[in-house]
């Protein structure tokens, strides 16, 4: 694309490659993959030179190099499986249909070195080095026979990159370096290309070749620890690590508030720009609740750019020219962002880009890298009297926090029902549930009492933007802004599944009038009519009953930062016998400041509630999170 700073417009000035197979083309560059293309150019062929890295997530279709050729951009060379060349396999790695024409007789998981000897564009079998898998997979076009297993590793993540002297690096690790070019700079990659680092890893794997360095966001699953490291090409030893505690998206779901120094969900590296001689190298790790993290390429953190999504931001101008040389820093990324790159370019200015608009890339500059400043600082003494006393307090921590973790709460009976007008005097002697999170400037609290035919609520709830819902559909308020929600069952068996019984019930404003949604994952003989299904690429969630609470009455008070929640809901309407012990939740649901979308949920028992970019996974019910409640008579 071209971009007319001044007029403020673009246009599409060349589509750089798509495959015909028909013609025996290949290589499709995935637009909807999380792993990004990368250009750049290098003189490592004893010229300067253009070049388009492309790596194919898990099955998506290898590590491909491109060059301009008479002015169309083609494959140059690939290191790949012949699935990806010709025949296609499933998300998950499945053949659904074998190799054909050039790679006819091929297993779809066999190793393909190609390079373009005859500089067409197009794969012939003479241009492959075959290497043959010794766990083949089996056609399937339904998707249940087992995966193969390719003879060699293709993966570096989502934010895996090339270094400028055209040598990638694929989990294991190994490297790949080209065995030479061809007369007009295409890298040459063979069998004899691939050699082991000398150390184990997997993740995002980016080489800095000047540094003799390979930076690895480390990736050994969801439980972790795992950790940023520095990896010292030559030799394979660690030069640094960095903790990474909350890794990629499912890790960050049980991630506490943002601080300095902490890695919250880092999906993958951006890339790596030289500020000047004196900073050296920085990189960038984009974060899945909204934050980039800066490290320096010797494993020191320098800072973090936008906001966390849980807490309060700027919201985007409704016209796109009000952005122009705006600072940015008061917006937030969001939840999910599988985007972005960070680059210096020819006019020596660093830019990244991000998809704050959710439908659009766009182009910012960043400054002040230039002013980090590093220093040296007074050594500290540790020896076993120290490390002893360090033990001691970390234990004397961990016990007291044992003592408090265990979630109770007594709800009362009341002998004279509450005025249900949002004014909390009624309830001042009544328990209180907080509700908060440590970091966050949300807090809240709440009171639940009952009665012969009600169950009462209280919130009393700290927010800047408060009670700003602007949803239209009663079945999604917990998706569109501010919302409170109280989540109940009448067995105090915690470790389960929802069953018959369990229920939410989410208040909101609904076209600006305060309304209660019941939300049952099971009940027998549910009219189909209140059965609502949520969906989203990760899975189904269906529920038997959602359905507005008739005879609900409820007061919202809002402004000045807080708003209070007040509302009698009728026990036959929700089937609810209070007695005895049971388990249940209280939390509220933050909205952005414009009420379109929810930020944040914030619970008495329930932590993990980072995910905000998932409505199957937040409308359903996790009764195994609950606390334990007893109504008293």
């Amino acid at each position: 694309m071209k971009l007319d700073k001044k007029t403020r417009s673009w246009k599409v000035t060349q589509i750089l490659w798509v495959p015909d197979r028909a013609k025996g083309e290949s290589f499709q560059i995935l637009t909807g993959s999380h792993d990004h293309p990368q250009r750049f150019r290098s003189k490592v062929s004893g010229k300067m030179r253009e070049y388009l890295y492309v790596h194919g997530l898990r099955y998506g279709g290898g590590n491909v190099v491109f060059m301009e050729r008479k002015g169309k951009w083609q494959p140059v060379s690939a290191v790949c499986l012949a699935g990806q060349i010709s025949g296609t396999f499933s998300h998950h790695g499945v053949i659904t249909k074998q190799p054909h024409g050039e790679l006819a007789g091929l297993n779809a998981y066999d190793g393909i070195f190609w390079n373009d000897k005859n500089k067409d564009g197009k794969v012939q079998r003479a241009e492959c080095e075959v290497i043959k898998t010794t766990k083949p997979g089996k056609l399937n076009k339904k998707g249940r026979e087992p995966r193969g297993e390719p003879p060699f590793n293709l993966n570096n993540g989502w934010g895996g990159r090339i270094g400028k002297d055209l040598v990638f690096y694929v989990n294991g690790l190994q490297q790949v370096k080209p065995v030479g070019f061809t007369n007009d700079g295409a890298p040459i990659y063979t069998s004899k290309s691939m050699t082991p680092v000398g150390t184990t890893e997997n993740g995002d794997l980016v080489p800095v070749p000047e540094e003799n360095l390979l930076l690895c966001l480390s990736w050994k699953g969801y439980a972790g620890p795992t950790r940023v490291a520095g990896i010292d090409t030559r030799t394979g030893k660690v030069r640094w690590t960095y903790p990474n505690p909350y890794p990629g998206v499912h890790g960050s779901h049980r991630a506490t508030m943002p601080k300095p120094g902490l890695l919250i969900g880092p999906l993958k590296n951006l890339g790596v720009v030289k500020v000047n001689q004196k900073v050296g190298r920085v990189f960038a790790m984009r974060g899945n609740l909204g934050q980039d993290f800066f490290m320096t390429t010797d494993g020191i953190f320098v800072g973090v750019m936008f906001e966390d999504g849980r807490l309060p931001g700027m919201t985007l101008p409704s016209k796109e020219g009000q952005l122009n040389g705006v600072p940015m820093e008061g917006f937030s990324n969001g939840g999910e962002p599988f985007n972005g790159c960070l680059v210096k370019q020819d006019d020596g200015v660093i830019r990244m880009t991000t998809g704050f608009p959710r439908q659009a890339a766009m182009i910012l500059e960043v400054n002040g890298l230039n002013t980090i400043r590093r220093f040296t600082g007074k050594p500290i003494r540790v020896n076993r009297k120290l490390l002893a006393k360090i033990d001691a307090d970390n234990l004397k921590r961990a016990a007291a926090k044992e003592k408090t973790g265990a979630k109770e709460y007594t709800i009362k009976k009341l002998a004279e029902a509450p005025q249900i007008n949002g004014d909390a005097r009624d309830w001042q002697k009544l328990p209180t549930i907080d509700i908060s999170r440590v970091g966050s400037t949300d807090r809240g609290k709440a009171r639940l009492a009952y009665d012969a035919e009600h169950l009462y609520v209280l919130f009393e709830v700290g927010d800047g933007t408060p009670w700003k819902n602007g949803g239209k559909d009663y079945t999604r308020l917990f998706k569109t802004g501010d919302a409170v929600d109280v989540q109940l069952s009448p067995t105090a068996n915690q470790k389960r599944n929802p069953v018959a019984g369990d229920f939410r019930i989410v208040i909101a404003d609904l076209n600006k009038r305060p309304t209660a949604v019941l939300m049952r994952a099971k009940e027998k003989d549910a009219p189909e009519e209140f059965s609502k299904s949520y969906t989203s690429p990760v899975g189904t969630r269906r529920f038997a009953r959602v359905q507005i609470i008739a005879g609900a009455r409820i007061k919202v008070r809002a402004g000045g930062g807080r708003y209070t929640v007040e509302a009698a809901i009728p026990l036959a309407a929700i089937g609810l016998r209070p007695a005895g012990k049971m388990t249940g939740d209280v939390g509220f649901i933050s909205s952005d400041p414009d009420g379109r979308i929810n930020t944040a949920r914030t619970y008495w028992a329930n932590k993990r509630t980072n995910l905000v970019n998932d409505e199957p996974h937040e409308a359903w019910l996790y009764p195994n999170t609950w606390g334990k409640l007893k109504f008293e008579d």
